[in-house]
């Protein structure tokens, strides 16, 4: 039932300020150690200028290239990031961290000086330099894997590593020959297919070139913009404090790459404000949990994922951004509708804009549309993502300097100098997360490859599935899903698609078809019970249960489950194929998105019983699935679902009518 509301509630307020701190959070530096400080912030102006250098004028051989972003990024890790999780760094660096830092350096400067002879006889041991420096730099990442990411990443790693090691000893098909830890330390030390191997490569690349972007949109004060428009376009409708979650979250997204890290930033003032117009807890915590994990599926500026498939698949990475418009729009439509239901269902009133109307001008529409439009030109002119990117950066501080916006906390101008801190300070948090996160990958990779593990899943996947390209499917999505609730979803992909991902093929789904959809099923992992990364700091935001967060988030993003494999059966939905397949099945798949949304609120103009809702379930899979007769099944179904609400919902005013005159 509807809450009833019987005296006028005062208007929900959302914050300017509160957004903005919440969003400009991660460029502040918490150390106090003038010493450190310095060291700090020069180690993150190096980071941010060699990126930004070897994209411009080149970058240099891969294995000097991706040893000095992972020394930059260890260094930083250990000077940034404690070593006990969930606690802050204040004061100076420990001890420790000094001698971690010092290693870092001189594991990594190693193979830039030892390069020729590396290129020339990359499997031979020269010293035992090579092998202690291997040893060190190895626990080195395992441990800020663990820092940046928890236990899980550094267990798999160990696993993977173990089980080279000891394949001789293994029974059945999931043995191998073994191999020495000397050939394995030489493989990941020495080698380009080692720690130095793709994965670092795209991190030392592409995405230290993003993590830059959005730390430079954050600084110029084009990210506080996401929140200013979302709240311009739904501030003033009802429900629009949750309403604007969805916009920004999914905005904000886009430049934080991460479901877990927007939650937090922009959680932080969303999540107490639709609690305050109204909604329970868990919705609230829900709403932001799947509209920040959203933000990964966004174009042009996906997650890190897309970046690592089209290196994988070697495709421009503008295709994959062309491929996924259908499918976000589809996701955001979800949560839009059903955010809108919810609001109706339990009479939520509508937000104030008056704290916002005045704060959104030219300005703000030019910081945040700006450098996004540069970056969108050079991505869809041919030029590489991360040209575009440095291309975007220069825009964004150009704007800058030509606008100088005020800060919306302390009504003051940041100089050149402070916006050049924020941004190596925050890009250098991205950046470590990154590195430290793909350097394992990584090694798993290599031990996959060298095991030959990943053939032997994909022959079981195929083996599985026989002649059933569902089933193929099916198993593939429960794996992601199980794979991304241990790990970030960057992490989830990579591992997936090097074991699932050739089996899909194999099963006749088009290799950029099958990655995405494994990519989205790593995307919704963090959502999805039983771990679930992005509910559960949704939930301890929101102070609520995470089960129920976790229940609800699933229905914000039901569609998000059946649209993988819509896309899969019919690449119309990829915007590929007749643009009248394309026009149709989008329509229809909208259509079907809008009835599951009714079907899991319960609501359409007034509450729906258990044979509705059911009924309306069926109508919006019907619809979503890319065949015409089930659409045609599905609309018809639709039709009738909404005729009769309606009805009732026509007798109930009649009936009411009368009794009032009576």
């Amino acid at each position: 039932m509807p809450q009833q509301r019987t005296e006028k509630e005062p208007e929900v307020v959302i914050s300017a300020g509160e957004a903005v701190q919440s969003v400009e959070a991660e460029a502040k530096l918490e150390v106090t150690h003038r010493i450190w400080r310095w060291i700090i912030i020069a180690m993150a102006a190096v980071l941010v200028g060699f990126h930004l250098y070897t994209t411009i004028a080149g970058i240099f051989p891969a294995l000097i290239q991706r040893s000095v972003h992972l020394g930059l990024a260890l260094a930083l890790c250990f000077a940034l990031v404690p070593a006990k999780r969930g606690t802050q760094r204040t004061g100076g660096v420990p001890w420790y961290d000094a001698i971690f830092i010092i290693l870092t350096i001189a594991t990594t400067a190693y193979i830039p000086l030892v390069y020729d002879r590396l290129v020339e006889r990359p499997l031979v041991w020269i010293s035992d330099v090579d092998k202690a420096f291997a040893v060190i730099l190895l626990l080195l990442i395992l441990e800020a894997g663990r820092r940046t990411v928890g236990w899980t990443f550094p267990i798999l790693v160990a696993l993977s590593i173990i089980y080279a090691l000891t394949g001789e000893h293994l029974p059945g098909m999931w043995g191998h020959s073994g191999y020495s830890l000397t050939v394995i330390l030489q493989s990941l030390y020495h080698s380009s297919n080692g720690i130095w191997g793709m994965m670092l490569g795209i991190s030392a690349t592409i995405l230290a070139i993003f993590a830059v972007f959005g730390a430079t949109l954050i600084a110029i004060g084009a990210g506080e913009s996401f929140f200013k428009l979302s709240q311009l376009l739904t501030g003033g409708s009802r429900g629009g404090a949750a309403k604007v979650a969805v916009f920004s979250s999914g905005l904000f997204g886009m430049i934080s790459g991460s479901a877990v890290s927007n939650v937090v930033t922009t959680g932080n003032f969303t999540i107490p404000a639709m609690k305050r117009s109204g909604f329970t807890k868990p919705f609230a915590g829900a709403v932001e949990a799947v509209a920040s994990t959203g933000g990964q599926i966004v174009p042009p500026v996906l997650g890190a994922g897309a970046f690592i498939m089209a290196q994988i698949l070697g495709i421009p990475y503008v295709k994959i951004a062309i491929a996924a418009i259908i499918p976000a729009l589809l996701y955001y439509l979800g949560a839009y509708v059903s955010v809108d239901l919810e609001s109706r269902r339990r009479n939520i009133p509508p937000t104030s804009m008056s704290d916002w109307k005045g704060s959104f001008n030219f300005t703000s529409l030019i910081l945040f549309l700006g450098p996004l439009v540069v970056f969108s030109y050079f991505l869809f002119s041919g030029y590489t993502p991360a040209l575009g990117g440095v291309w975007a950066i220069l825009a964004g501080l150009l704007l800058f300097v030509l606008f100088r916006p005020k800060s919306e906390v302390t009504g003051t101008r940041k100089s050149v100098p402070q916006i050049g801190v924020e941004v190596s300070i925050a890009a250098a948090r991205t950046v470590l997360q990154i590195a430290a996160l793909l350097a394992c990958a990584q090694i798993v990779v290599a031990m996959v490859a060298m095991t030959g593990i990943g053939v032997k899943l994909s022959s079981f996947v195929i083996d599985f599935a026989g002649e059933s390209l569902f089933l193929g499917l099916l198993l593939t999505a429960v794996v992601a899903i199980v794979l991304g609730m241990g790990l970030p979803t960057t992490a989830a992909y990579v591992i997936a698609a090097s074991v699932l991902g050739p089996a899909l093929i194999q099963l006749g789904v088009d290799p950029l078809v099958a990655h995405l959809f494994i990519f989205y099923f790593a995307v919704i992992s963090t959502i999805t019970p039983p771990v679930c990364a992005a509910v559960f700091m949704a939930a301890a935001l929101a102070g609520a249960n995470w089960w129920k967060t976790a229940l609800e988030a699933m229905k914000l993003a039901v569609s998000s489950f059946i649209v993988p494999f819509a896309f899969v059966y019919s690449q119309s939905l990829l915007l590929m194929g007749p643009a009248g397949d394309i026009l149709i099945t989008s329509v229809t798949a909208a259509i079907g998105v809008f009835f599951l949304s009714v079907a899991v609120i319960g609501y359409l103009k007034g509450t729906v019983n258990i044979l509705f809702r059911l009924s309306a379930a069926a109508a919006g899979v019907l619809l979503i699935v890319p065949n015409i007769v089930y659409s045609l099944i599905g609309l018809a179904i639709g039709i009738v679902v909404l005729a009769v609400q309606l009805l009732k919902k026509k007798s109930g005013n009649s009936a009411d009518t009368e009794a009032s005159a009576n």
